[in-house]
């Protein structure tokens, strides 16, 4: 029996360390053709009105999707697992009374959203006027009709993850970036910006084609079942859970706009450096934390829907376990290199050495919290598989409210380092109180037995930045600056480094990687087999 039961808690780990491989992988991929997008954007209509216009309906539309459309997936996911779990509980009724609801308000949504663009935009777009201001009107309207799709996408998503399926979601997202760059392509002589317009829409609608037909099927499987009292509980149920996590979500956009705000009114460049050192900072994010917290979720809400408590910290300490292994390297990497990365990713033509050496310090400080905003995202997602949406959206406001007090002040004292410094403090602050508020919650303690752990990665992390830093400096003396190869200086020396504190780990016996390359080829075959796809 306990050979069965190692051999099933392996198993879990290993599905998801593969969903967390198919994630990433395909987030690899989507950053690119974004970027390629963003560049062939840049290269065909520069800094124009018409870009200055799309640019700023696009924001719009991303921060109403970020508050409408993103949390319906996880406010249906614990749900609907929760049906899977128990027989005869018919769970394709369930997804059909759900979907009816949701699409009843995405439409009514959107379209009082469309209704008012005509009051709202040109109080955000105070700088804007006449023709131009037409046009982000315009382009706003547009991309506001993807609500409805949006959401749509997003609770088919929630299908196919509670099915343990990665692999075909995550491709999806590839989809829309892709089709703006073909539209871009072919289109831009005849349509101009709007190409990107009708790309992005096409995308949005081609990655609801792609996870359709499986929905099709889980609703087709028991029968709608219609709008009865059951149904009707699940659906107030479901609003329940999602209206808090829109709540969260509201706050978090706060959050970048009080962010911004107050970097406006330091010196000019300010703004500009903040985001370069942010856009670094959030690589990681995007590639680890994110792949991460994505596949961990659906085995958190199968383990607490199911009663298995134990399951529960068994999945939850493994992905802590796996943020300390994998996140810390590149945290240290970022402290102590931030100077060679940005002056490799942004060093060039106007930007000059005095916002390299600004933007670097900011990057160095905000590296300080990249570990807390892991562990943030992971406590986060715990939570929210045990249906504490509430307490999530308090954590939230509490957020906004250190991190808006802490820029105030700190930014006073040292400019964008300042607002950076608040950052961390508020990542580290946050993961605290959501480990807190978890374990009285579930009774789950994370980070116990952990410390030995943390010794050993930071002991084959100061390795790393040995070798790394050691090389850097002996190549810089025998490479010039000016020289072709001067990119490959610091990403040589940083890729050996990372040889490094990998050895480093298995010389110190860490079980978690001692375990991935001796399993290495059949993480790989995982990835390759059917029930990822």
């Amino acid at each position: 029996m306990a050979e069965k039961k190692a051999h099933n808690t392996l198993g879990k780990h290993e599905q998801i360390g593969g969903a967390t491989w198919v994630v990433g992988v395909f987030s690899v991929l989507m950053i690119g053709i974004g970027a390629a997008r963003d560049m062939v954007t840049a290269a065909f209509f520069g800094a124009s009105d018409a870009i200055d216009a799309f640019m700023l309906a696009f924001t719009i539309s991303i921060c109403v999707y970020g508050i409408l459309t993103s949390v319906i997936d996880t406010a249906f996911l614990p749900l609907y697992t929760e049906r899977l779990q128990k027989r005869h509980s018919n769970p394709s009724s369930l997804l059909y009374s759900v979907s009816l609801a949701t699409s009843a308000f995405l439409i009514v949504a959107s379209a009082i959203l469309i209704l008012l663009v005509p009051y709202y935009v040109p109080l955000i777009a105070r700088g804007f006027s006449g023709t131009k201001l037409l046009m982000t009107e315009r382009f706003c309207q547009a991309l506001l009709a993807l609500v409805f799709l949006n959401g749509l996408a997003s609770l088919f998503k929630a299908v196919h993850n509670a099915h343990l399926k990665f692999a075909l979601p995550s491709f999806t997202n590839i989809l829309v970036p892709l089709c703006a760059l073909l539209f871009l392509l072919v289109f831009r002589r005849s349509m101009g910006v709007w190409s990107l317009v009708l790309g992005t829409i096409f995308g949005t609608l081609l990655k609801l084609v792609v996870m359709g037909p499986l929905v099709y099927d889980e609703m087709r499987q028991d029968g709608p079942g219609g709008l009865r009292g059951a149904e009707l509980k699940s659906i107030f149920t479901f609003s329940a859970l999602a209206a808090p996590l829109a709540l969260g979500a509201a706050f978090t956009q706060v959050n970048v706009l009080v962010v911004q705000a107050i970097a406006t009114m330091l010196p000019a460049g300010s703004v500009a450096e903040l985001a370069y050192a942010d856009r670094v900072f959030q690589v990681p994010v995007n590639l680890v934390a994110l792949p991460l917290w994505t596949s961990v979720f659906p085995f958190l809400s199968r383990d607490w829907e199911g009663g298995d408590i134990s399951g529960f910290q068994e999945t939850l300490t493994w992905g802590f376990r796996l943020i300390l292994l994998v996140v810390a390297p590149i945290a240290v990497a970022l402290i102590f290199g931030s100077k060679a990365v940005v002056g490799v990713l942004f060093m060039r033509g106007a930007f000059g050495p005095q916002a390299a050496q600004a933007t670097a310090l900011v990057l160095t400080i905000s590296a300080i919290g990249l570990i807390p905003i892991s562990l943030g995202y992971l406590f986060g997602r715990a939570l929210q598989a045990t249906r504490g949406m509430w307490l999530f959206a308090a954590v939230s406001l509490l957020n906004v409210a250190l991190n808006g007090f802490g820029c105030v002040l700190l930014s006073r004292w040292w400019g964008i380092a300042g607002i950076a410094m608040s950052g961390a403090i508020t990542f580290v602050l946050s993961a605290t109180v959501l480990a807190v508020i978890l374990k009285r919650r579930t009774g789950v303690m994370i980070g116990r037995g952990q410390f030995g752990l943390g010794i050993k990665v930071a002991i084959a992390s100061s390795g790393m930045v040995c070798v790394a830093l050691g090389l850097a400096h002996g190549l810089n003396e025998v490479v010039s600056s000016h020289s072709r190869t001067y990119i490959l200086v610091p990403v040589g020396s940083w890729f050996l480094g990372l040889v490094t504190y990998v050895l480093c780990l298995l010389l110190l016996r860490v079980q978690e990687v001692r375990k991935a390359v001796a399993r290495s080829s059949a993480w790989w075959r995982s990835l390759l087999d059917r029930s990822w796809v």
